[in-house]
């Protein structure tokens, strides 16, 4: 790692940490009391998301390679910037910091599903996972 990805990622966790900082328990405790908003922002990041990827990667005439890369980009959640930016525009932060939480713990199981499920019905691809 070179000197400027060190920077980039104390930098990273600096925002992401001083984002923490200005949440309370209270603004959770509303989150869980919604839970259909953590759910309407899961969908998109677990099935709209890799499906129209999947979809666009039948339909363009890309290199099997750039294919790949697609899916497996598609196929994993979103990172916690998203909740650097969420705050910073003046957004629900625990709704975005609870949604991350929840789409990491799902993408253990989701990521390697997607990914499989994708590479394996895209005519591209599917020889790479044999």
């Amino acid at each position: 790692m070179n000197a400027s990805q060190i920077v980039l990622s104390l930098v990273l966790a600096t925002m992401v940490f001083s984002v923490a900082l200005e949440l309370r328990l209270e603004d959770f405790k509303r989150v869980a009391q919604e839970p259909k908003a953590v759910i309407c922002g899961l969908i998109p990041q677990f099935i709209l998301l890799p499906v129209g990827t999947w979809v666009a990667t039948l339909l363009l005439d890309l290199p099997p390679n750039i294919e790949a890369a697609m899916i497996l980009v598609a196929a994993c959640p979103g990172g916690s910037l998203s909740n650097v930016v969420t705050h910073m525009g003046r957004g629900n932060t625990a709704l975005s910091v609870s949604i991350s939480a929840v789409a990491s713990l799902i993408a253990l199981f989701a990521t390697p599903f997607n990914f499989s499920w994708m590479m394996a019905t895209n005519p591209e691809t599917a020889s790479w996972l044999k």
